[in-house]
């Protein structure tokens, strides 16, 4: 939940109406938001991409919202089935967690927390949890909207006015997407997807610092990018196995011209790869991918069979033994817990 991470949250790494609880919802999400990052946990917990992706993810901004919801008293390897994060522009936004009915405890004050500086209050008639230094607080609600009967959500933000903008957009009461064809994110996840990643260029580029303020980001209008597993059919008696692993990417630029700085930008930034002890498994990886330049379109598509994926980041047990179909319960895990004050 750090300010200058929050973006980063999805690295790693919401339906009212639907069965399944981890997909993306539209509806969850303002016509107005110019980023969306969205992590289908329950999904990602299921398939043997997780213990890959915690290896590649940021871990202080992964870390820090472990502890959040620890401290909410929500483990998050069973009880959080999908994590949808977003905002107007650069600055802080809303996350939007869609957990099992273990949430309801956050109807009523927390006995017990590991958040800093803990308060509970009654704001027009919303039970809100605050926490965190007096000039910066964060809020989080459960949400009161008809849902499946194995689901809950909750909302948290960097203040109450982005808290209560949350709340109105789950219960229809402010513009979603749809609404305004030439306002919203193109959304709709690939199938199998189980992180999902949303920018819209024009709205973040008042920003005052930062990758949005660049020459190269202020010549695309949208970037999307789609992470997910495809599972193997199975052949006669033969397993599955894990499947195939992809990443689809676009950016839409302004010229033809743009188009071919996204393209070196991009290719540059595959060739070098992540952090320096990590750099060169994830260069290896990297390099199966494909980025091209069509007219003002950029493309980036990965395709590779999981076992490979996984031999080139050094990951030799995944902790599944295959791809498993998804349950209206939650899949289990394990993570160290951390101490929230540490995160923020």
């Amino acid at each position: 939940m750090r300010r200058s991470g929050i973006m980063h949250v999805t690295a790693l790494a919401l339906s009212w109406n639907a069965a399944i609880a981890g997909p993306l919802d539209e509806t969850s999400i303002p016509s107005e938001a110019a980023w969306i990052l969205h992590v289908d946990m329950e999904r990602m917990r299921a398939s043997p991409l997780a213990t890959p992706l915690r290896t590649l993810a940021p871990d202080r901004p992964v870390r820090a919202m472990e502890s959040v919801l620890r401290g909410l008293g929500l483990d998050p390897d069973k009880e959080v089935l999908g994590l949808t994060l977003y905002g107007e522009d650069a600055s802080d936004g809303v996350t939007v967690v869609t957990c099992t009915p273990a949430a309801d405890t956050l109807a009523n004050p927390l006995t017990a927390t590991s958040l800093p500086d803990y308060l509970h209050e009654t704001i027009e008639g919303l039970g809100v949890h605050s926490w965190g230094p007096k000039e910066s607080r964060w809020v989080a609600t459960l949400a009161t909207v008809p849902g499946a009967a194995h689901q809950r959500i909750i909302v948290i933000a960097s203040g109450m006015a982005s808290l209560r903008q949350g709340i109105r957009v789950l219960k229809g009461q402010r513009s979603r997407p749809g609404d305004d064809a030439t306002a919203p994110l193109a959304l709709a996840p690939r199938a199998h997807s189980f992180v999902v990643l949303r920018l819209e260029s024009e709205k973040l580029r008042q920003a005052q610092e930062g990758l949005f303020r660049s020459e190269l980001f202020r010549s695309a209008s949208r970037v999307s990018l789609d992470l997910g597993l495809i599972p193997n059919e199975p052949q006669g008696d033969a397993p599955a196995g894990h499947g195939v692993v992809f990443v689809e990417g676009l950016v839409l630029t302004e010229s033809a011209e743009a188009a071919a700085q996204w393209e070196r930008a991009m290719k540059v930034l595959l060739g070098l790869g992540g952090a320096a002890e990590r750099s060169e498994r994830w260069a290896h990886a990297a390099r199966m991918a494909s980025v091209w330049a069509d007219g003002t379109k950029v493309h980036l598509s990965f395709r590779q069979d999981f076992d490979r994926v996984a031999s080139s980041l050094g990951v030799k047990d995944t902790g599944v033994t295959g791809t498993h179909p998804r349950s209206s319960g939650s899949a289990t895990g394990s993570s160290a817990n951390v101490d929230v004050s540490e995160g923020r």
